[in-house]
């Protein structure tokens, strides 16, 4: 493990971040993904959750890094076991040379079936092969039987419910299915049919004002995170899903974005950063730092969280995380911080 050392050096604060060491790629799954191409949700654990192990290669290659091997193994394991219906399940091992059998069901079918078509259309070279292409029109047949009809007497319509047996909508889930749609437009608009991409770019529009309509509260000028009536105001999910319009790159009409960045900062920073907010980290925190040019506090997160790696709170989408930080923010630490949106503490 390499060490960038800093010091206080005219006044300006430095940081002493232990960086991961990376493989050429830019991220290494040592323990987490499997010779068969499986990518487990902890290190060394026979487990197997599609949707943070998906999220993963997707931040991984949204933010610039090679992990084009990684996704190729990941879904040539993955794409058989989609059921017909388009969704996914979670899976286990009983023991170590036992095969990998579908134990639990998906958390969220609505999300893991966005970013898994998003991760196909992020990661897709050139054309895509007729059995990715009906891998996404399946996965996009159920989730457009999870939306919630524009003609509906339902204050949720046009969202998204969780899942079939769920008739729940989350705003994290629904910021993913525009993200999802956003994907595939980009690819498609860029591939052919054209047909296609400006019919996702539709959809995510659409997404978009429903998420606007459904989710914004204009008293508490916030987002609601469920259509459920819910009075707690917990870190996670409550706080947290106020910054995933930004990872989302959701139009935020409502908000002035670096604002409410700024105001999210002061209230949460101090107990995130100190790893006491939750159980887990939450790097995405991390992550939507970086968007914002807020390096210092991204640099913050990985120097203080990477003490968790080998550890029961950190998983697979933790480690994407960490190493996005650890390839793409260390070069600009000791940038001016003229540019940075919160005056740099120190760690």
């Amino acid at each position: 493990m390499s060490l960038v050392r800093t010091a206080r050096i005219a006044g300006a604060v430095m940081l002493a971040l232990p960086l991961l060491s990376v493989a050429a790629s830019g991220v290494d799954l040592s323990g987490y993904q499997s010779e068969d191409g499986a990518i487990t949700l902890k290190r060394n654990v026979a487990f197997v959750d599609p949707y943070f192990s998906t999220k993963a290669l997707l931040l991984a290659a949204q933010q610039g890094l090679n992990v084009q091997d990684m996704t190729q193994k990941w879904v040539r394991w993955l794409l058989p076991r989609q059921l017909p219906d388009g969704r996914f399940m979670r899976y286990c091992k009983t023991t170590a040379a036992s095969d990998w059998v579908a134990c639990q069901d998906a958390d969220a079918d609505d999300a893991m079936m966005a970013m898994w078509v998003a991760l196909l259309a992020q990661t897709t070279q050139g054309e895509m092969s007729p059995e990715i292409v009906r891998s996404i029109d399946r996965s996009l047949t159920q989730l457009e039987s999870l939306r919630v009809a524009a003609s509906a007497n339902n204050p949720a319509k046009g969202t998204y419910t969780i899942s079939a047996t769920n008739s729940v909508a989350l705003l994290m889930d629904n910021v993913e299915i525009y993200e999802g749609y956003r994907v595939l437009s980009r690819y498609f608009t860029a591939h052919g049919p054209a047909w296609r991409g400006q019919a996702y770019a539709v959809r995510a529009q659409a997404v978009a004002e429903a998420i606007e309509a459904v989710f914004w509260d204009p008293v508490l000028k916030r987002y609601r995170i469920t259509t459920q009536a819910r009075q707690a105001d917990d870190f996670y999910p409550d706080r947290v899903a106020q910054l995933f319009p930004l990872l989302g790159d959701l139009p935020d009409i409502r908000r002035d974005r670096r604002a409410a960045y700024k105001a999210w900062l002061q209230a949460n920073k101090q107990r995130w950063l100190m790893l006491k907010a939750d159980y887990f980290p939450w790097g995405l925190v991390a992550i939507a730092a970086k968007r914002m040019g807020d390096n210092h506090t991204a640099l913050c997160w990985a120097a203080n969280a990477g003490s968790l790696r080998a550890g029961p709170r950190w998983n697979v989408l933790e480690e994407v995380e960490y190493a996005v930080l650890s390839s793409h923010v260390a070069q600009s630490v000791s940038a001016s911080s003229t540019e940075e949106i919160i005056e740099r503490p120190i760690c």
